[in-house]
C-alpha cells in the first residue's frame, strides 16, 4: 500500500510536469511566434498523437506481462520494442499523406515530428509503468524539459524562430527516449525477441489495437478534421483550447497508469478503486467548472487575445467535456480493461465517433457548434458505457 501512494505521488508530479511544460511553452510561445505557425505544429503533433496511440497498441499487455512476472522480461521488452517499430513503419505512410494532403508547408515540422516517434518505439514506458518506476520518469522528465525551456527562452525570440523552436523541442523528446532506452539497457541488458514472445504480442496488438485506433482519439480526430472548416489561425486556438482539456482530463485520470500493475498484482483493490473513482468524478467536475469560470484570464494566458462570444461558448462545451471523459476514461480501464472486454470500450468509441462524424457533416462551420458536437457526442458514450457496465454486473 505504500508503494502504491509513492507511486500515486510521483505520478502525480509526473502529470503535472507533463503539463505544466506545455502550459508554460503555449504562454511563451503565442508571444513570440504566429499563430499560423504554432496551428501548423499543433496539427502535425495532433497526427503524431494519433499515430503514438496505434503504435502502443501492446502497452498494458506488457504491463501485465511484466508486473505479472511472466516470462523473461529482457525478451519482452525486446519483442514490445520490435513490435512498436513495426507498427510505426506500417501507419507511417498514412501520416506522410495527411500532412501532405493538409498542409504540405508543414513537411519539415512532419519529418522532425516522425524522427521523434522513430525514437519513441525504444522507449520502453511500458517497462517503468510495470515496475512502478513513477521517480525515474519524473526526474527524467523534470530536467530534460527544464532544460529545453531555458534553451527555448534564450533563443527563440522572433517568429523566424519557429524552425529553430521545432528542432530543439524535438531534439530534447528524442533526449527523454534515449535516456528510458539507456535505463532499460542498464537494467536489463540487450536481447533479441524469441519467436513466441514476438507471436504473444502481436496476438495482443489484434487484441487491442482496435482499444487503441478507437480510444482517447475524438479530440485528435477533431483537430485533424478542423482545417477543412476552419482556418489555420482558427485550428491554432481550436488546438490550444482542445489541448489544455486533454491535459485537465489526463492529469486527473492518469493515475489509471498507477494502479493497473497494481490491480494486476495483488488483491483487495476493490475499495480502493471506488475511492479512486469518487475523487477522479469530484475533480474533473471541479477542473472544468473552474476553467469555464476564468475563461477570460485562460484567454488572455495561452492565447494573448480575447476569446470571440462564439469561442467563448465553444470553450464552455469543452469544459463540460473534462468530467465527462474523465469519468469514462476510469470506468474503461478500471471495469472493462482491467477484464479484458476492450471490445465493449472499442464499440462505445466508434458510437462516439460515428455520432461526431454525422454530425459535424450536417452543422455549419461554427466553433460552438464544433465544440458542443464533440462534448455531447462524448456524452452518449459515456452514458451506454454506464449501461453496458451495470448490464455486465448483473450478468455476473
Amino acid at each position: 500500500m505504500a508503494g502504491l501512494r509513492s507511486n500515486l505521488g510521483f505520478n502525480l508530479v509526473n502529470q503535472l510536469l507533463l503539463i505544466a511544460f506545455p502550459l508554460f511553452l503555449n504562454i511563451y510561445l503565442v508571444r513570440v511566434l504566429h499563430l499560423e505557425d504554432l496551428g501548423k505544429w499543433y496539427l502535425v503533433n495532433s497526427a503524431a498523437a494519433l499515430v503514438q496511440l496505434l503504435i502502443t497498441a501492446p502497452h498494458f499487455w506488457l504491463v501485465r506481462k511484466l508486473s505479472g512476472g511472466e516470462g523473461d522480461p529482457q525478451r519482452t521488452v525486446a519483442a514490445g520494442m520490435t513490435t512498436y517499430l513495426g507498427l510505426l513503419l506500417a501507419v507511417a505512410p498514412l501520416y506522410g499523406a495527411y500532412v501532405l494532403w493538409i498542409a504540405p508547408e508543414a513537411s519539415f515540422v512532419a519529418v522532425l515530428v516522425f524522427a521523434q516517434l522513430l525514437m519513441s518505439t525504444l522507449a520502453c514506458e511500458y517497462y517503468f509503468h510495470a515496475y512502478q518506476q513513477q521517480r525515474f520518469l519524473m526526474i527524467r522528465r523534470l530536467v530534460t524539459r527544464s532544460v529545453l525551456a531555458v534553451l527555448l527562452l534564450i533563443f527563440v525570440r522572433d517568429p523566424t524562430d519557429f524552425h529553430l523552436f521545432v528542432v530543439l523541442t524535438t531534439a530534447m523528446f528524442i533526449l527523454e527516449h534515449l535516456i528510458n532506452l539507456g535505463a532499460v539497457l542498464q537494467r536489463l541488458g540487450l536481447a533479441r525477441p524469441d519467436r513466441s514472445t514476438l507471436r504473444a504480442v502481436a496476438g495482443s496488438v489484434r487484441q487491442m489495437l482496435p482499444f487503441n485506433a478507437t480510444h482517447n482519439t475524438l479530440p485528435h480526430i477533431v483537430l485533424l478534421a478542423a482545417p477543412w472548416v476552419f482556418d489555420l489561425e482558427t485550428v491554432a486556438i481550436l488546438t490550444i483550447l482542445v489541448r489544455l482539456v486533454n491535459m485537465a482530463t489526463t492529469l486527473v485520470t492518469s493515475s489509471i497508469n498507477v494502479i493497473f500493475p497494481f490491480l494486476n498484482t495483488k488483491a483487495g483493490a476493490v475499495d480502493i478503486k471506488k475511492r479512486l473513482g469518487r475523487m477522479t468524478g469530484l475533480v474533473a467536475v471541479a477542473i472544468g467548472l473552474i476553467g469555464f469560470l476564468l475563461h477570460e484570464p485562460v484567454a488572455w494566458i495561452f492565447l494573448d487575445r480575447a476569446l470571440t462570444l462564439e469561442q467563448v461558448q465553444g470553450f464552455g462545451f469543452l469544459c463540460a467535456y473534462i468530467p465527462i471523459h474523465a469519468v469514462y476514461n476510469y470506468l474503461a480501464f478500471s471495469n472493462f480493461v482491467a477484464q479484458s472486454k476492450t471490445y465493449v470500450v472499442t464499440l462505445c468509441n466508434l458510437f462516439i465517433q460515428g455520432c461526431f462524424g454525422a454530425a459535424a457533416m450536417v452543422f455549419p462551420a461554427s466553433f460552438a457548434l464544433y465544440a458542443a458536437t464533440m462534448t455531447i457526442c462524448a456524452g452518449l458514450g459515456l452514458m451506454c458505457l454506464w449501461v453496458l457496465h451495470f448490464q455486465l454486473r448483473e450478468d455476473r
